[in-house]
């Protein structure tokens, strides 16, 4: 199979303590799964890479399912250290 979507992010900070989830975008015709386990593997990988916060300003009511909660100030947060817990659990 070839390519079926992406994510795109950005640097939040010059820390690199936060990732900016910029875009998630899959084909038409892809199931919504493909698109959920995109932004999952961008967190665990932005996790093991010592990023704390992964923030959006997508509105996408499935993020919740992935643990992103709404942020002060508007748009969703989802802390590293919560997601690599719910792992070892």
């Amino acid at each position: 199979m070839g390519f079926v979507g992406q994510v795109a992010t950005s640097w939040e900070d010059e820390q690199r303590t936060t990732v900016r989830l910029e875009l998630v975008h899959v084909l038409p015709g892809i199931p919504p799964e493909v698109r959920h386990a995109l932004v999952r593997l961008l967190v665990i990988m932005a996790g093991e890479a010592g990023v704390l916060r992964v923030v959006t300003e997508i509105d996408d009511a499935a993020l919740a399912g992935l643990g992103f909660r709404p942020a002060t100030g508007g748009g969703l947060i989802l802390h590293t250290d919560s997601q690599r817990a719910a792992q070892v659990g």
